[in-house]
């Protein structure tokens, strides 16, 4: 059976120069707890909330970790959460100190005015003509990506009696190798 996390992306460990794969580190709402993702997908943002669908694995080097089948990227509700969201890059022309400006311009409401007041941007020391159509063109391209969900949409069946032993299923994967499945946390 699949789980699902949820959390907000706190930092990047590894991705894929062909974009096809990555690992990444998200604060879990539930329990606050850190946990490392690894994902056959583009690595999502730095500060988006993001729902996981997968199964927990012991990678041989890196410990513990939920290898993700498929992602779906939420964009961000508070302040804090929402200036992190923007200066990791996620939009072009808007880096720390503009999306410091942006959020304290607006506050709480800075995606409600990308979505549905984007012009009023120009209020934003900083930001003129120029700026707004670069973020606007940027910002329809990350709109239609965040809908999606992302990842592997077949589940892996789990495989290997060597494992047995520890009362739980493996999955070989392909990238990772063997992928512990426990009753805790199923595949």
């Amino acid at each position: 059976m699949t789980e699902e996390i949820q959390g907000i992306v706190k930092k990047t460990i590894f991705s894929s120069k062909d974009g096809r794969f990555c690992v990444f580190l998200i604060e879990e709402k539930e329990s606050g707890k850190t946990v490392t993702v690894s994902l056959n997908s583009e690595l999502p943002y730095i500060g988006q909330h993001v729902l996981l669908r997968g199964c927990w694995f012991k990678h041989p080097r890196f410990g513990l970790q939920f290898k993700a089948q498929q992602m779906q990227a939420f964009v961000p509700e508070k302040s804090e959460e929402i200036r992190k969201y923007l200066s990791s890059g996620v939009i072009a022309g808007i880096g720390p100190a503009m999306a410091d400006k942006i959020v304290d311009f607006f506050g709480d409401k800075t995606l409600k005015i990308f979505e549905n007041n984007i012009d009023a941007l120009l209020d934003v020391p900083g930001i003129g003509p120029k700026s707004l159509k670069k973020i606007k063109k940027r910002r329809n391209h990350v709109k239609n990506q965040d809908q999606r969900p992302r990842g592997a949409p077949r589940r892996q069946r789990c495989a290997d009696p060597a494992f047995s032993a520890l009362s739980g299923k493996v999955q070989n994967d392909p990238v990772s190798g063997p992928v512990l499945c426990s009753a805790d946390h199923p595949v």
